[in-house]
């Protein structure tokens, strides 16, 4: 990223759109690791003389209300918008049917040659284990586009929002940015480049802080549908109170209204990395880590939480040890460049798609 953009030569660099940078690497992760194409920063993912992936899951995010709720006709119709939307979902459609037909032949000419070592990323071994079973077992095509959809869309977007989000923050909390930057500092200290390695990530407690705050302040609503008959607790207090639910009804979970509820964190509004890593003292005092619930809980808690966590930490530890953030004040009409106050006013504005992000970032 930082050759490909030209940075290296540079000691500064104004980033107009943080949110293209932090897609277009998330993306690329989850190509790289989840389907193992070899996509680099300069030739991200692409369908043949079509717009890229990267932009179709742009549309796509912004659109779904409609995909979701349009009749069958109105996609037919010649709005430009309209043909826009369909032009993404086409694109995606055949790079998706394109990433199972070389994987299952991989897959298949592999079979043939036992001394060639299988690939371990992720969709391949999905395809594996759905060609191993067969039958009406193993997963068709569709089932498996599908698939390869959730991960692209599921595992890019909502990783992207937030550090798009805590670069934000840090950009305005320079004392915080200092303390992430010397604790990178300190583990990177008379090592070729001052280089992160793997090992690093469990001593990198207050960089995991501060992107577990980001995904805690930025999340999505999760939708259930009960499978059978059921009854949730929804006790207050002393007072037991249990909600019935019927097979086939859907329940909708406020998770932004969970991560900032006052009764389960302090100051909910405030971006405070400490609160995950620092110890209660006082036994009055909220032990707001046993209340993470972000990443959802119990069977149904996010696949890809150490995955998302993971890449998180590493693009911040990259960043913040060669580059400071700062905000990129405006030149407001009257002549005068905005304040970090108007900045934080401007760009600190939530918006909802299909999770809560800033608007304008």
């Amino acid at each position: 990223m930082i050759s490909a953009e030209g940075w290296a030569t540079k000691d500064v660099i104004e980033v107009p759109s943080v949110h293209e940078l932090t897609f277009k690497f998330t993306l690329i992760i989850i190509a790289s690791v989840g389907f193992g194409f070899p996509f680099t920063w300069a030739n991200p993912p692409a369908q043949e003389g079509e717009i890229g992936v990267q932009e179709c899951l742009e549309i796509i995010t912004k659109t779904k209300t409609f995909a979701i709720t349009a009749p069958t006709w109105a996609w037919k119709l010649l709005f430009p918008w309209i043909r826009r939307i369909r032009r993404a979902y086409d694109t995606m459609r055949a790079f998706m049917r394109t990433i199972v037909s070389t994987i299952r032949e991989t897959i298949r000419s592999e079979a043939e040659d036992t001394a060639t070592k299988r690939a371990r990323d992720l969709f391949s071994l999905l395809i594996q284990a759905s060609e191993d079973a067969g039958g009406k077992i193993g997963l068709n095509d569709n089932e498996l586009n599908g698939n390869v959809f959730s991960f692209l869309f599921a595992g890019h977007e909502t990783t992207a929002h937030t550090l798009a989000a805590i670069l934000a923050f840090l950009a305005l909390d320079s004392d915080l940015q200092d303390e992430l930057v010397a604790q990178v500092q300190e583990l990177t200290r008379g090592r070729d480049d001052n280089t992160s390695l793997v090992s690093d990530y469990g001593k990198l407690d207050k960089v995991l802080a501060a992107f577990y705050e980001g995904f805690r302040m930025f999340r999505v609503f999760l939708v259930r549908e009960a499978k059978h008959d059921t009854a949730l607790d929804i006790s207050d207090g002393d007072e037991p109170r249990m909600l019935s639910v019927k097979k086939g009804n859907y329940v909708v979970v406020d998770m932004i209204g969970v991560q900032y509820n006052p009764r389960h964190f302090s100051d909910p509004d405030e971006f405070r990395a400490s609160r995950w890593y620092r110890k209660v003292k006082d036994s009055d005092e909220k032990d707001e880590k046993e209340k993470y619930t972000a990443f959802s809980i119990g069977f149904r808690s996010c696949l890809g939480r150490k995955f998302a966590s993971t890449e998180g930490v590493c693009f911040l530890t990259s960043l913040l040890r060669d580059w400071r953030v700062e905000p990129l004040l405006a030149m407001q009409p009257n002549g005068q460049v905005e304040t970090a106050d108007e900045w934080r006013g401007r760009v600190l504005q939530a918006n909802i798609e299909s999770m809560m992000c800033l608007l304008d970032l």
